[in-house]
């Protein structure tokens, strides 16, 4: 009697077709599993992100180098000015009164100054200098000012002996006359503002009016103003500028002095292809007033991105910046210059420079990657499912056919699943053997996958319950281990081979169902990630080789933390590393405090021999904090010869101050040899403010600690002072 088909019978063809299909299935969600859990997109993307930062950061490095030691360094012509006009006062021959009154009352004092102002310039190699008389308020109306400017137009190039490469743009009659410099087409003998009915440049307002009202007492230094870009009168040359009072013994300002550096000259400082060798990529150079977003564009150059308006603004998304117009968005990497001291009158106005690269470019080769992997993977799925119904008809068709020769069988004759030489049943054994090569075959093209992709990953999984495992065939390589065999492992054997493995396990990452394993690999090391998941009782994992994100990531990390000169924690690591301790300790952190240390004596070291004798002892005197000072110090080079040092964990204020002055005499024992094979003697000034006792917060005691060691600085230098709260409050009513 045959046997009637009950509806939910399927085919062999249809129940072998179906484990074939989910089998190609569960590769491609495996491997896209790879991709999700190991973050690779995102991590490509925070690469990119890190690497355009990084540059940002060195060239801001390089530029901060450039403005505050290089082109604003005034002091000493401002000085040599000073000296020159009290000697021409007290001859009889200037009047500081009539200075700005015609050409030749000035011109005895600007023939002193030309020499001085010409080797300034030449020094500090910057595209223009100036000086521009007055000695009245330039609020009550405009008047025509003396004195002199004079341009070069390419200060990298080989100077001229007799200065003809100069051009005078501001300067009496007679001096031009007398000296070898020739005048620029735009020449005028003095600065016309009441004549042309021109505003006064803020390069010369700005500073100027602030060293006349000067109530608070500050210094000609600390007046040195950073104007934006402006266009000399009738000249199209834009430029920015760095402009000092001139402020002589009996505190009357008498003028400014000041230099130039034109836009074309920052293009050559600033170029693009540096932030993104085969996308566009911008710099801006701007200046943003602080607790806002908006930036006022100073110097901008690139193609990716020119600013259109008088202001720009920044949009927060997280911990990044963009600049966003209409549907377009750039990414943006910001970096302040620190060009003001703080409290001092235009600390609020804050400088930056900005990379900028349109945002789709800057995670192109991401978005690529991603494109390319889904590709793959329809492909993939496509040849799978042509593959599962090529298979299924071949191994279906002798199982059908033997299943008819079984039906048309005389009942009750025994049926054997073995050798017993009836031709049926040996065919359907060898078809069985073949159908277990052919899922295995299946079950491999994986691994075979894997092997042929650039991304060196394993697979295996292993049930629990049935004791069953699979392991891909370069499982144990992906760990350095070519003797274990994975087609031979026992599920016993292999979870001791990982037993075996877990002296590799680092402290990164462990826990939950990850893993990540350091091994050795002759005098380097190797990382491995290992993911799984847990189903049912069912283990299914990966197994990665990360070496060269963990090496990246590490390397990024380091050179984001640390100063590249001393290999001390940078100003950003030093500020998150003190605000995690007083975060997480408190009280727990014993007596503790700060000290601000500042190199003295290091203008003097670069400019007799040279900024890499700067360097060495910047170095050298790094050396020594690191070796004389406990473990549980936090050490950092804030700024170019400025040191940062919290101390903490110490019982008793005592024992702070014994290593305090352990410190300082370590610095006034300590010498470097310079390159005139003479020694020099290390030494730092230095404010130490107390944990608790003079402030709670890291800002308190940097305001504290600055202040203490602007105390030494005015009294002498070579000191460390702590701070007194009396002295502090009694200078503030002073300065109330």
């Amino acid at each position: 009697m045959p046997i009637k088909r009950r509806k939910k019978d399927k085919t062999i063809f249809r129940y072998f077709l179906g484990p074939m299909l989910l089998l190609v299935l569960l590769g491609l969600v495996l491997w896209e599993g790879c991709f999700t859990f190991s973050g690779l997109f995102q991590k490509l993307d925070q690469n990119a992100r890190d690497l355009l930062y990084q540059r940002v950061i060195n060239r801001t490095g390089y530029l901060q180098n450039e403005m505050l030691h290089s082109w604003s360094d005034l002091t000493e012509l401002a000085e040599t000015i000073n000296e020159r006009a009290e000697q021409l006062q007290a001859l009889g021959t200037i009047d500081f009164e009539t200075l700005d009154v015609s050409s030749e009352n000035a011109a005895p004092l600007l023939r002193e100054i030309l020499p001085p102002m010409i080797s300034t310039m030449r020094t500090a190699r910057v595209t223009g200098i100036y000086v521009i008389f007055n000695n009245e308020d330039l609020d009550q109306g405009l008047e025509d000012k003396t004195g002199i400017y004079i341009r070069d137009m390419d200060p990298l190039s080989k100077s001229s002996s007799v200065n003809a490469d100069l051009l005078f743009e501001r300067a009496p009659i007679q001096m031009v006359e007398e000296s070898n410099i020739s005048t620029d087409s735009m020449w005028r003998p003095r600065f016309e503002f009441k004549k042309r009915q021109e505003a006064y440049y803020d390069f010369f307002y700005t500073p100027f009016q602030a060293a006349y009202h000067n109530e608070d007492g500050y210094s000609a230094a600390e007046l040195g103003y950073w104007g934006t870009a402006y266009t000399l009168a009738e000249s199209s040359v834009p430029a920015i500028t760095y402009s000092l009072p001139l402020i002589n013994q009996d505190g009357m300002a008498y003028g400014v002095v000041g230099v130039d550096i034109t836009l074309n000259y920052l293009n050559k400082l600033l170029p693009p292809s540096e932030l993104s060798e085969q996308n566009p990529a911008s710099y801006l150079l701007a200046v943003m007033e602080e607790d806002s977003l908006m930036m006022k564009p100073v110097f901008s150059r690139g193609n990716a991105y020119v600013p259109s308006a008088a202001q720009t603004e920044l949009k927060e998304e997280g911990e990044d910046y963009l600049i966003i117009e209409g549907k377009q968005r750039y990414y943006t990497a910001v970096e302040y210059l620190d060009l003001y001291v703080s409290n001092t009158p235009y600390s609020g106005q804050r400088w930056l420079l900005a990379g900028i690269v349109d945002e789709k470019e800057l995670f192109s080769f991401s978005s690529g990657l991603r494109v390319i992997i889904r590709t793959a993977m329809i492909m993939l799925l496509l040849m799978g499912g042509c593959i599962s119904l090529w298979a299924s008809y071949l191994v279906s068709r002798p199982i059908r056919a033997l299943a008819d020769q079984a039906e048309a069988s005389v009942p009750g004759r025994e049926l054997r699943l073995k050798r017993t030489h009836i031709l049926e049943i040996d065919k359907l054994v060898q078809k069985m053997e073949m159908l277990d090569r052919s899922i295995r075959n299946t079950a491999l093209k994986f691994t075979n996958i894997l092997k042929m992709s650039s991304i060196k990953m394993a697979g295996f999984e292993y049930n629990s319950v049935t004791k069953e495992l699979f392991l891909s065939d370069n499982f144990f390589e992906i760990f350095l281990d070519f003797d274990a065999v994975p087609q031979e492992m026992a599920l016993e054997a292999f979870l001791g081979k990982m037993k075996e493995y877990e002296k590799y396990l680092t402290a990164e990452e462990q826990g939950g169902n990850e893993r990540l394993y350091e091994i050795p690999d002759g005098d380097d090391f190797i990382y491995v990630r290992m993911r799984f998941v847990v189903k049912d009782e069912i283990y299914t994992g990966v197994a990665e080789n990360v070496t060269g994100s963990v090496i990246e990531k590490r390397r990024i990390e380091y050179e984001r933390d640390h100063d590249a000169l001393t290999g001390l924690l940078n100003r950003r690591a030093f500020l998150r590393e003190t605000e995690r301790l007083l975060k997480e300790k408190g009280k727990e952190l014993g007596t503790a405090g700060l000290l601000m240390l500042d190199l003295d004596n290091l203008k003097y070291v670069n400019d007799t021999y040279g900024h890499e004798a700067g360097d060495r002892y910047i170095k050298e005197a790094a050396k020594l904090f690191q070796s004389c000072l406990p473990e549980h110090t936090v050490i950092s080079r804030i700024s170019g010869d400025e040191f940062n040092l919290f101390f903490y964990g110490y019982e008793r204020e005592e024992e702070l101050r014994r290593q305090l002055e352990a410190l300082q005499a370590s610095i006034r024992g300590a010498m470097i040899r310079l390159p005139d094979e003479k020694s020099y003697f290390l030494r730092a000034s230095g404010g130490f403010a107390w944990f608790h006792a003079d402030g709670e917060s890291l800002g308190q005691l940097q305001k504290y600690a600055d202040y203490a060691m602007y105390q030494v600085k005015r009294s002498g230098k070579g000191k460390m002072k702590e701070f007194v709260p009396a002295e502090y409050e009694r200078e503030a009513a002073l300065r109330q």
